[in-house]
């Protein structure tokens, strides 16, 4: 696994993020800053029902180290077709294999866990004049359906505008992965746990028993 202490971040916020707890492994920041900053879903499959989402991800100071942390907004349509809004913090960080993993959790949470996000290596297209150009492919996990996706980069210094840029959708990848229907019981759970989280979520979430 290529993960290392971490060194001095060039960018990090003061205290635990929403209590979450230090990592037991460190991504490297030589690799992690690659994947700092806000990034717009741009394009993402048919199916997955998401016309937008914007992740931000960001150092955040321990008393032990720093380490990676992140928060994802996601509009998504429900299985009534209503455009529904949910978040989740993004955590724990881990690269391994040249990939970017972490999961995505009910905010507030460590153990309750929507699904997961995978990051290939970033594009190579910053520069020194426009340092925030990255584009990033992966696959998007909600409940148990897995979609690719991918996202690009912002401006560092720009606002979330209050409509975000809809997505690209497109049509399924080979090897992506359907939900089963969820049972009424197995929602009932899933409404619990997913306390605080939108309506949206519950459909997902308890597919993951």
């Amino acid at each position: 696994m290529a993960a290392a202490g971490a060194a001095a971040p060039v960018q990090a916020t003061t205290g635990d993020a929403d209590g979450l707890p230090p990592p037991k492994i460190l991504v490297n920041t030589a690799i992690g800053d690659k994947y700092i900053g806000r990034f717009y879903l741009s394009r993402i499959e048919r199916r997955a029902g998401l016309e937008s989402a914007v992740l931000d991800v960001d150092y955040t100071e321990s008393v032990v180290h720093d380490f990676m942390v992140g928060d994802g907004e996601f509009y998504q349509y429900n299985q009534q077709g209503q455009l529904t809004s949910w978040t989740a913090s993004l955590y724990p960080y881990v690269y391994a294999h040249g990939l970017m993993s972490c999961n995505l959790l009910v905010p507030g949470t460590t153990n309750k866990v929507l699904g997961k996000l995978v990051l290939e290596k970033p594009s190579k297209l910053d520069t020194a004049a426009h340092p925030n150009q990255e584009v990033i492919s992966g696959r998007l996990t909600i409940g148990s359906s897995t979609y690719a996706a991918t996202f690009a980069q912002a401006e560092d210094d720009l606002p979330t505008p209050g409509t975000l840029p809809r997505a690209v959708q497109v049509g399924s990848a080979a090897g992506s992965t359907a939900s089963p229907p969820v049972s009424a019981s197995a929602e009932a759970v899933a409404s619990e746990s997913a306390a605080g989280v939108f309506a949206s979520v519950v459909h997902y979430a308890g597919a993951l028993g």
